[in-house]
């Protein structure tokens, strides 16, 4: 079952009149500026967090970490499909809820997810605003001068939108602050920081040899998903979902990869986003391998909260200690990924070289 068989035939026509309907979106989002101006709080945008990194590195773990803190206010699956006016969505669909009974994710990875799960849609806004930088093979780099006004009032109304839906709730008064899982945001690692000088950017990174072939692993996953379910494509491509299957993207960084069907291709790509992280000198930009998080979950779950300035709940510490290392993966009898996995194994070393000693856990912890 994928995740979008939970929808009816009434949900399915509203998510494809939000899908197809961008110009309704966007006068929705501008009534939302007039009608709940004096709830909006400025905090939001001044201090964001961003979760950013391939797919597959521990994005969404990290994300549900961090959701579960009062502090912090992020997209949920109820924000969907009118994610660009979450608090007009919000009034005219409460009345309508349904339950927030829990069921596995369409990766497949054991991760359940309910209306209530936090997650990504912040994509649907930067795709709305630079349309350009979307291919048919590949998505664009984001400079630092790539600026433009309109979308960055519009992307700061958001995140101040969002945390006032979610501290409108009986359980999160102080949530504040603007928090966002969002894999594409890598390809706007030099842009952030321009546009918010107070954010933090995480990335988690993980083993090059897992990581690779679970991406294809998942990618051939959503292949087939979106042969079998024409929805689930348009689903995931109005919210620019383009990590796998049908309208895979990748993001351009200045190599080619070859074919996603074979396991190099992955590899080459790994390599490419891993040697560009290599360069990222803003101190904005965070790394964490995903292997501390397993390994020691606490202590890394403790370091990253003193980082980003929030307070370690106990909410936050159980679901950082439900942690569970990725599988194991043999090495493919594939001479060109054998060939490259030395490279990608010293570029991984080198990272967490880079992500400091505060991110490498210490023997005996």
């Amino acid at each position: 079952m994928t995740e979008t068989a939970r929808y009816s035939g009434v949900d399915r026509l509203l998510h494809r009149l939000a899908f197809g309907g961008v110009p309704l979106q966007r006068a929705l989002a501008d009534m939302e500026d007039r009608l709940f101006a004096s709830s909006l709080d400025r905090e939001a945008s001044d201090r964001p967090v961003f979760i950013a990194g391939l797919p597959r590195a521990g994005t969404t773990h990290l994300l549900n970490i961090l959701a579960r803190s009062e502090e912090l206010a992020t997209n949920s699956y109820r924000d969907m499909p009118f994610v660009l006016a979450p608090l007009l969505w919000d009034r005219f669909s409460r009345p309508f809820r349904k339950s927030a009974a829990l069921q596995e994710r369409p990766h497949g990875d054991g991760v359940a997810v309910g209306f209530d799960s936090p997650e990504a849609f912040e994509e649907a806004v930067w795709l709305m605003f630079w349309p350009q930088k979307y291919h048919g093979n590949r998505i664009d780099l984001w400079t630092a001068g790539d600026r433009d006004p309109e979308f960055e009032a519009f992307f700061a109304q958001h995140m101040c939108k969002v945390a006032a839906l979610r501290a409108s709730g009986d359980d999160r008064p102080t949530a504040r602050r603007y928090l966002s899982k969002n894999n594409a945001n890598i390809a706007r690692l030099r842009l952030l920081p321009t546009l918010f000088p107070n954010c933090r950017i995480l990335v988690p990174f993980r083993e090059p040899l897992s990581h690779t072939l679970s991406l294809q692993s998942q990618h051939r996953r959503f292949q087939r998903i979106h042969a079998e379910d024409p929805f689930a494509r348009r689903y995931m491509a109005a919210l620019g979902h383009f990590e796998f299957g049908a309208d895979l993207k990748p993001i351009a960084f200045g190599s080619t990869f070859g074919s996603p069907n074979a396991p190099a291709f992955w590899l080459r790509y790994w390599i490419a986003a891993h040697e560009f992280f290599e360069t990222e000198s803003s101190s904005s930009v965070v790394f964490v391998d995903y292997a501390d998080l397993c390994k020691c979950p606490e202590r890394t779950t403790l370091l990253l909260s003193d980082t980003i300035d929030i307070e370690l709940s106990e909410a936050m510490r159980g679901v950082a200690l439900a942690t569970h290392p990725p599988r194991d993966y043999q090495v493919p009898k594939d001479q060109d990924f054998e060939t490259l996995l030395p490279r990608a194994q010293a570029i991984y070393e080198r990272l967490r070289h880079k992500a400091g000693a505060a991110f490498l856990p210490t023997a005996g912890h």
